[in-house]
């Protein structure tokens, strides 16, 4: 399976191209001096014989959210957007666009579901929202992909954030406690995407597998507990332990009081395409383990 990509920054970006082996896939970028017309992006199809395309602008896109950018500025990504379903739905390819949390409003006490009408209150998730129909109004042939606090091996300073996070004593510790997600690894999500190509390759004409699909890691956790679980886990590490970590470390989140929730329910992903992600904690530990294996290893050799 050939994929041509756009937005080919971050650590979304790189994790397709390093995992593609293992799925008998090869990743080719739209190119750098491309400049989205339709046209363009068809010769592009075209020229590398593309089996799908993958719109990753707008959620590892830097300019998308970047502060300083305009309206206009993302306005005018949206228009990309609209091109890149145009000419996949020439070239007669499914178009993969990944999406998130962000176009839901936060105020739901279960996890978002894709029956739930979008109604983002910020800019980010409106232009989220914008894009999305763009797909969908000029691409039946679409999977729409959402998903929810996206994290990687060279997150570094994410994770850094998270372990000040769990260290605070004060009232914003009850803030952090009520905010609710559903963290993912970019392993785990490319590792979905590459099954629902899969299918999409293997069922050309099965209806049930076009749409929006919600795609994390199974569990939910709140900004407090899972800077937690970072924190006691990177101490595991740091004294060479490999286990998980005691459950009592952990903070319950079941008494929360949900005052931003960004968990997706991703059970029409299951029902649909038989894809389920790991569940967060193992996800994490995946990706811990390799973040900080190397200082792990000098430290043996240094022994």
């Amino acid at each position: 399976m050939r994929f041509l990509v756009a937005g080919n920054t971050g650590q979304l970006a790189e994790s397709l191209l390093k995992r593609a082996a293992n799925f008998g896939a090869q990743i080719i970028s739209t190119n750098e001096d491309s400049d989205f017309s339709v046209d363009d992006l068809q010769a592009q199809i075209n020229n590398t014989k593309a089996d799908f395309f993958i719109n990753l602008i707008g959620i590892s896109h830097p300019d998308f959210f970047n502060k300083n950018i305009t309206s206009s500025d993302r306005l005018e990504l949206i228009n990309l957007v609209e091109n890149m379903a145009k000419a996949t739905n020439a070239a007669n390819i499914p178009i993969i666009h990944l999406s998130g949390h962000q176009v839901f409003d936060g105020k739901s006490e279960a996890p978002y579901t894709e029956s739930t009408a979008p109604s983002a209150e910020n800019e980010i998730g409106r232009i989220g929202i914008r894009a999305e129909d763009a797909i969908a109004q000029f691409n039946p042939n679409h999977v729409i992909l959402r998903t929810s606090w996206l994290y990687g091996p060279d997150s570094k300073s994410f994770f850094a954030k998270m372990q000040k996070i769990a260290k605070l004593e004060n009232d914003l510790n009850q803030v952090f406690k009520e905010r609710m997600g559903s963290p993912t690894s970019v392993y785990s999500l490319v590792d979905g995407i590459f099954e629902v190509a899969a299918n999409l390759h293997s069922m050309k004409e099965n209806r049930d597998l076009r749409g929006t699909f919600h795609i994390a890691n199974s569990g939910i956790a709140s900004q407090l507990r899972f800077g937690r679980y970072i924190l006691a886990y990177c101490q595991e590490i740091s004294q060479k332990h490999s286990e998980e970590p005691s459950n009592q470390n952990y903070d319950s989140d079941a008494d929360n009081i949900i005052t931003q929730n960004a968990a997706l329910n991703c059970d029409k992903l299951l029902f649909s395409h038989g894809v389920a992600l790991d569940d967060w904690q193992q996800a994490l530990r995946n990706i811990l383990n390799e973040s900080f294996g190397t200082v792990l290893e000098n430290n043996k050799n240094d022994e």
